[in-house]
């Protein structure tokens, strides 16, 4: 990524000295789009790894449910010699956690809905370009 972003520079920086004021900024576009993509991708890479481990967990949660099933006749047996009480308690803590698993799915889902929901700013671009002619010692044009 640094090579290309490199490469760009050197294009605006050969843009400006031509006094081509349209392709500088079409080549700012890009550095700052490429940069934008970069973090994104970065973001995006980050909550796929929190998604891998809820899915992870929520693969463990189902197991844990098959074996809570298969133990049903036991725990049928066990009721009649147990508080009722204290087993509806443990079912709806059990509930709750599978409430949790779902409203923090749905959260996961929402922001990776918006990873790519950028846009470039023009002040942006206006500050990498004013940033290149300083570098260079261009004087600013009213292309800008």
């Amino acid at each position: 990524m640094e090579q290309q972003e490199k490469a760009e520079r050197k294009k605006i920086v050969d843009a400006l000295n031509k006094g081509n004021m349209d392709n500088a900024k079409i080549f700012a576009e890009t550095v700052i789009r490429n940069r934008k993509e970069a973090l994104n991708l970065k973001r995006f890479g980050v909550k796929m790894g929190a998604l891998a481990a809820k899915l992870e967990s929520a693969h463990r949660t189902q197991n844990v449910s098959q074996t809570i099933s298969q133990t049903l006749p036991m725990l049928q047996r066990c009721m009649a010699k147990m508080d009722s009480l204290g087993i509806g308690q443990n079912i709806s803590e059990f509930e709750k956690v599978f409430e949790d698993l779902d409203v923090k799915t749905e959260e996961m889902n929402g922001a990776l809905d918006n990873v790519y929901a950028t846009t470039i700013d023009q002040s942006e671009v206006s500050t990498l370009l004013q940033e290149m002619k300083d570098a260079h010692g261009m004087e600013i044009g009213d292309g800008m």
